[in-house]
């Protein structure tokens, strides 16, 4: 009887936040879909701010709570900063626009705070698998479109209007965000913190998705990023066997993927040459779009084509690092409105995030920014108290070096979804 009576208590409260539970599907569904509609970021704003109107109402002491979160603090840092150097160059209707643009990519922080401070547990569940479930269904979307479309993401890259609701996650965005998703799954399955066999398999189904996807896209940092995490949490795995106390295994773990990774980038760099004969060699002969790739890869490594690509691509992060040296307190964004090409033309590299930050905010925006990623991996570690090795943060770095990263898809997958599994993992043992 008191059992019943309890479980009807727990319902009636759940029943409580069904209407944010689906409010946040519908933006999180809309906005994951990558809509490249001149409307669409208006339908986005509006949805998050019903989304936060809605969350207030039902329960305004969980939104005040988060205030008090360090990610939260140092996010509304940024926000302000980013505020008001923008609105120094452009005018208030832009700057306003440019704020909420801002305010969108990272709201999955705010999302994934708020349930937890509802302490809704099941509701975060449903939620995860719903957006597994999106993330699922726009990549096997986009892996068709990207067999009929083969450089659709590069042209997206320049052109999100370029295909009207094509829905394919933005194309680079939601790779970005499948490698750090990705190799986190992998993780779990290969450690055996998934228990059940089968969704073991059905995980490692899911990360040959994501495999595929990424290598459709034809970014190739994200590729390079994406395996090199594998083959670290292959290596973690292997090094579970050692029976080592709790702390020295950790720090076995990190010193080991330190050495593993100095000695394969020693490999990769002294054989640069001979690694890209091998894959032209490998791949002449063939005439499908990812072997062409692949060719043009060898080629570039081989004959250094294209201005050499590999010290191209170094080059482009430390670009941003000298206008960061030039301008080290602002950066130059308040100067261009955070415009892509004028930045360009000012000497960022933009093409590696965190560089990137530093170069157009300087340290009074750049801090919190870097900040913000820097918390938003702590969550996770504390949540999956180091069950879960640190492959996939390999990954996040690497992207962040010689990538852009500020994508809502990369942000949801970081932000809201390897935090709520590792979340909601702590919370199955207590």
């Amino acid at each position: 009887m008191m059992r019943t009576k309890q479980k009807l208590k727990e319902n009636t409260k759940e029943s409580k936040y069904y209407i944010v539970f689906v409010i946040t599907i519908l933006f999180v569904g809309y906005a994951l879909s990558g809509p490249s509609s001149v409307r669409s970021n208006y339908i986005s704003f509006f949805l998050f701010l019903v989304w936060c109107f809605v969350a207030s109402i039902t329960d305004s002491m969980a939104l005040i709570k988060i205030l008090n979160k360090k990610i939260i603090l140092v996010f509304l840092m940024y926000e302000i900063f980013f505020f008001f150097t923008t609105l120094l160059s452009l005018d208030f209707h832009y700057t306003i626009k440019l704020f909420f643009e801002s305010f969108i990519l990272f709201s999955p922080i705010i999302i994934f705070q708020y349930f937890i401070g509802i302490n809704q547990n099941k509701l975060l569940k449903k939620l995860l698998y719903v957006s597994g479930s999106f993330w699922i269904f726009f990549t096997l979307r986009a892996i068709i479109f990207l067999n009929q479309n083969p450089s659709a993401a590069r042209i997206l890259a320049s052109n999100q209007n370029a295909y009207e609701n094509a829905l394919i996650g933005g194309g680079y965005s939601l790779a970005y965000g499948s490698a750090i998703l990705g190799i986190y799954i992998f993780d779990l399955a290969i450690n055996k913190s998934i228990s059940n066999k089968k969704n073991r398999r059905f995980s490692l189904v899911i990360v040959l998705i994501f495999a595929v996807f990424i290598i459709k896209v034809q970014s190739t940092i994200t590729i390079i990023a994406f395996f090199i995490g594998i083959v670290a949490s292959l290596i973690l795995s292997k090094l579970d066997l050692v029976k080592l106390n709790k702390s020295k295994k950790i720090l076995l773990k990190r010193i080991s993927v330190i050495i593993c990774l100095i000695i394969f980038s020693f490999i990769f760099v002294i054989n640069y040459t001979n690694i890209g004969l091998f894959i032209i060699n490998q791949t002449s002969d063939q005439d499908s779009a990812l072997k062409i790739r692949a060719i043009e890869i060898g080629e570039k490594m081989a004959y250094g084509e294209e201005a050499n690509y590999m010290d191209a691509r170094i080059n482009i992060p430390l670009k941003s690092l000298k206008v960061f040296l030039k301008n080290p307190l602002v950066g130059i964004g308040y100067l261009t409105g955070y415009d892509y090409l004028i930045e360009k033309q000012l000497g960022l590299g933009n093409h590696g995030e965190w560089a990137d930050a530093l170069g157009t905010m300087g340290l009074l925006g750049g801090i919190p920014y870097l900040l913000i990623y820097i918390y938003g991996v702590k969550i996770e570690r504390k949540y999956s108290k180091q069950r879960v090795s640190p492959a996939w943060i390999i990954t996040l770095v690497l992207m962040g070096l010689f990538n852009p990263f500020k994508t809502f898809q990369s942000h949801f997958a970081l932000f809201f979804m390897i935090s709520a599994i590792g979340y909601l993992m702590s919370n199955r043992e207590n």
